[in-house]
């Protein structure tokens, strides 16, 4: 459950000495995503906020990361639909140290594929290709991309 998995979180947050790191906030943001449930993403962004403030703290292992994001914009996908999903992926390319990766347009794309939208789809196909041919190495399409 993930409201369990969350108080697991803030109860490893006070013990002196334990700090979370990224790896244990993604598994409780995923636990959410894959809920799929009414505030699922919005549990997701608050999680980030929460990463991006013990981050600038001086904690860096609990730094947002690519898979992070991956997971938010998976979230809005299962609730909200690919326009929401697609508003993560426009905050990752313009994020100033975070760049989407195949996953992060393949799961776009999927959102668009299972709603029969074929044509934004493949706008973000191009925007991907666009991506990798930029010098994002983590944008490469790959086969599973192209069958989304």
């Amino acid at each position: 459950d993930a409201k369990k998995a969350e108080d697991i979180l803030r109860r490893m947050s006070n013990v002196n000495g334990v700090r979370p790191d990224n790896v244990i906030f993604n598994q409780v943001m995923n636990i959410y995503c894959k809920k799929g449930t009414k505030g699922s993403a919005e549990h997701c962004e608050r999680l980030l906020k929460r990463m991006e403030h013990l981050s600038a703290q001086g904690n860096r292992q609990v730094a947002p990361d690519v898979r992070t994001y991956n997971i938010i914009l998976s979230a809005y996908a299962n609730e909200k639909g690919p326009a929401d999903a697609e508003k993560v992926l426009q905050r990752l390319e313009m994020h100033r140290n975070i760049k989407p990766n195949s996953i992060t347009y393949t799961t776009c794309m999927d959102s668009y594929a299972k709603r029969g939208d074929a044509h934004n789809n493949l706008r973000i196909l191009s925007l991907m290709e666009k991506s990798y041919e930029n010098g994002n190495l983590q944008a490469k399409p790959t086969r599973r991309t192209y069958v989304s």
